[in-house]
């Protein structure tokens, strides 16, 4: 039995140990057109809006990043809205989000090797800066998060705010229901509402989430999502 324990122990460790061997860099947006994306000088399309690229070595990067705009009804082009060079920490995982009309927004959170997902990473809310990986965030510290939130004008630029606030933090239900609040239609706030569930502290109370929702589709929606938890 011991010898067993001590094989998944190094096993776990030496998994971690390859995690944070490399850097990873996630690119993405909340907009509707499309991104093209120069990485030292390679490119990248995006799928679904994001790409990743893990097992980068630690150092700088040359990163370019162009928009999709439309102009008039037949022409189209891209406009660059980034250009920079980016450090990527050793064992970070860096995230460049474009938001609706080019304003970009960055987050750099730890990297964790899921041995489940053939050596794929996945960040686990962040602890430090006066947050616990062990429980939800405080009530002062997520009206500061909430603010944050609160202060972009559309849906699209406050759910990807959310969103980082979420990838770093334990929330409550009742918290989450707060920042859905901030949204105005129900397409966004059920997206936020399913990304938040795995940052949720408080599964059990989930359901109280659907008395968010204005439209009985989105709250039968809700309850399927829910049921296939």
């Amino acid at each position: 039995m011991k010898d067993i324990l001590f094989s998944l122990c190094f096993i776990c460790s030496a998994l971690l140990s390859a995690a944070q061997d490399y850097a990873a860099l996630t690119i993405s947006t909340t907009g509707n057109g499309n991104l093209r994306v120069i990485v030292n000088d390679k490119k990248y399309a995006l799928q679904d809006r994001s790409v990743t690229i893990q097992n980068l070595r630690p150092g700088n990067y040359d990163i370019s990043i162009f928009q999709l705009q439309h102009v008039g009804r037949a022409d189209e082009t891209y406009e660059q809205v980034f250009n920079a060079t980016v450090q990527l920490n050793l064992g970070r995982h860096k995230e460049i989000a474009v938001l609706r009309f080019g304003k970009t927004v960055t987050d750099e959170s730890s990297l964790v090797e899921d041995e489940w997902s053939g050596g794929s990473y996945i960040n686990p809310p962040a602890s430090g800066n006066g947050y616990s990986a062990n429980g939800p965030v405080s009530n002062a510290d997520f009206a500061k998060l909430k603010a944050t939130v609160s202060a972009n004008y559309f849906d699209d630029d406050k759910l990807a705010n959310a969103k980082i606030v979420l990838k770093n933090n334990l929330l409550t239900t009742d918290q989450v229901a707060q920042l859905c609040k901030l949204l105005i239609y129900d397409d966004s706030r059920i997206a936020l509402a399913k990304y938040a569930y795995d940052y949720c502290y408080d599964k059990g109370n989930f359901i109280l989430i659907k008395s968010v929702f204005t439209y009985s589709s989105t709250q039968d929606d809700f309850m399927e999502f829910l049921r296939n938890k």
